[in-house]
């Protein structure tokens, strides 16, 4: 069974791409590509790391794997990050607020609050 903070993470990184992708088509795959050079930063194993970069190529799939939720915020950080980067920081704390209200709608916000994550 997923865990809160999965369910958490899984609602906001898709809600939050989206939104990119929607915002700024032209740059979204320079902002993909800045997300997936970048992960090694976060020094996961590799299997999770796999689990991620397929979780961030296909928007509508599930992360694979539990982990911790100091991995999933240092994740989230840096797309916050790269977002920063191709699409400013005005339009991507909006961008990120909204897709943290998103989830902050599901059953499992009660036991991990999205916030949690920023």
């Amino acid at each position: 069974e997923r865990s809160p903070a999965n369910v958490v993470l899984e609602t906001i990184v898709p809600q939050l791409n989206g939104r990119l992708a929607r915002n700024g088509p032209q740059v979204y795959p320079s902002y993909i590509g800045y997300v997936l050079e970048n992960l090694s930063a976060l020094r996961l194993p590799q299997s999770a790391e796999m689990a991620v970069v397929s979780f961030i190529r296909n928007a509508d799939n599930r992360l694979a794997g539990s982990f911790a939720p100091e991995s999933m915020q240092a994740l989230l950080h840096m797309m916050y990050v790269g977002a920063c980067e191709y699409y400013g920081p005005v339009k991507t704390d909006e961008m990120l607020a909204a897709a943290v209200s998103d989830a902050e709608l599901l059953p499992q916000a009660l036991l991990f609050p999205p916030r949690m994550l920023l």
